[in-house]
């Protein structure tokens, strides 16, 4: 199973390299004209939670645009990791500790 994840890793890495090396001097059709409106994501939550110092001046330095993450409710990682909420459809119930999550969408701002 890691061999086949590691080649999928590698044919990203290789996809990317190809698009970047591609040559510029060609006249764009229409069709890549429009493709200039797309932007540059990223998932990395073990990174962009974990270590945003780190992270955030890569992203800035890779020019990406959106960032993705996923929402824990419980666990390790989640946003009511010590109790169960009185109401869990109240965001501003005690049981919540939404820190993590905050700090993420400052620094994507």
């Amino acid at each position: 199973m890691r061999r086949h994840a590691a080649l999928g890793v590698l044919a990203a890495v290789a996809v990317l390299v190809a698009g970047l090396i591609a040559p510029s001097g060609a006249r764009p059709s229409q069709k890549s004209q429009q493709s200039r409106a797309l932007i540059s994501g990223i998932f990395d939550e073990s990174q962009t939670l974990g270590n945003a110092d780190w992270a955030f001046p890569q992203y800035k330095t890779l020019g990406v645009e959106a960032l993705r993450v996923n929402l824990y409710w419980g666990g390790p990682s989640g946003v009511a990791r010590k109790k169960r909420p009185t109401n869990a459809r109240n965001p501003a119930d005690p049981a919540y500790d939404w820190t993590v999550y905050d700090a993420f969408v400052k620094r994507a701002a």
